[in-house]
């Protein structure tokens, strides 16, 4: 299976080779200006929710470090409305 992707997200992504051969893989760790455009918001809420301890960080030589795992957690968390 071949995979194809365009614009902001490619920045996700890293591709891996094995000897079993190529494939994708999702960065697990990204920046809060990366968690801002996943979350479709502004960089402040990301430092708002995570100063508000709705967002889990990992510092890394001063640096915010957000996993994409907590984002998709955050993210089915706040859905609402649909089918229950």
């Amino acid at each position: 299976m071949w995979f194809s992707y365009t614009g902001e997200l490619r920045r996700f992504f890293v591709l891996n080779a094995t000897p079993a051969g190529l494939f994708v893989q999702l960065t697990r760790l990204i920046s809060t200006n990366d968690a801002a455009k996943y979350l479709g918001c502004e960089r402040s809420t990301v430092r708002r929710l995570v100063l508000g301890g709705e967002l889990p960080v990992i510092t890394r030589f001063k640096h915010w470090k957000l996993d994409v795992r907590d984002l998709d957690t955050f993210i089915a968390a706040n859905k609402i409305g649909g089918a229950q």
